[in-house]
């Protein structure tokens, strides 16, 4: 499942090299539930090449998200590479809420590849390597265990790192620390 926005921030192109790689396992089809300029090209890539192995939906109300975001196996997540430090796609703090994987395509220096890596709630891919990307995608559709750890592993995380009763208070730190700097 791809959820949110599919804007110019996003690394559209390896996604849709992933989806033809993809396009002969009955396992796995891959869910867009969103807008944006990125899912104008894809569902012209769909009708254009006749994959079958593509669904799309509207933007889901937020009360319903978490729902949406259950729905999925397995979450991506991308931003192109010259977003690094522009862009944080915080798509993946409702994933890692819900407890599902995650696979990132996009820079490794990037803020969502460091927070994936060291919550181990995925696997991060540069976007040049889409082929290795999809082979964890089909890996992870075959492994229920690795999956249900990994989204595990970042249900963990958000319950002791990124839940408000201890972001809210680090945010505040640095605001004062920053302030104390003046």
């Amino acid at each position: 499942m791809y959820s949110g926005n599919l804007g110019v921030v996003h690394e559209m192109d390896s996604v849709a090299q992933i989806i033809r790689q993809l396009q002969m396992m009955p396992n796995v089809c891959f869910l867009f539930v969103g807008d944006g300029s990125g899912k104008v090209r894809l569902e012209e890539l769909v009708r254009r090449e006749g994959l079958n192995n593509v669904r799309f939906v509207g933007y889901q109300e937020k009360e319903d998200l978490r729902y949406s975001l259950s729905a999925g196996d397995i979450h991506l997540v991308t931003l192109r590479s010259d977003m690094a430090g522009l862009s944080v796609p915080s798509k993946v703090y409702g994933i890692m809420a819900v407890g599902r994987p995650v696979i990132f395509i996009g820079p490794e220096e990037s803020e969502v590849a460091i927070l994936i890596r060291e919550s181990l709630c995925g696997e991060v891919f540069d976007p040049v390597n889409h082929e290795k990307a999809g082979r964890a995608i089909l890996d992870l559709a075959q492994d229920p265990r690795r999956r249900e750890y990994l989204g595990a592993e970042g249900r963990r995380y958000f319950e002791m790192v990124l839940d408000k009763k201890f972001a809210i208070p680090r945010f505040q730190a640095a605001l004062y620390d920053l302030l104390k700097e003046r």
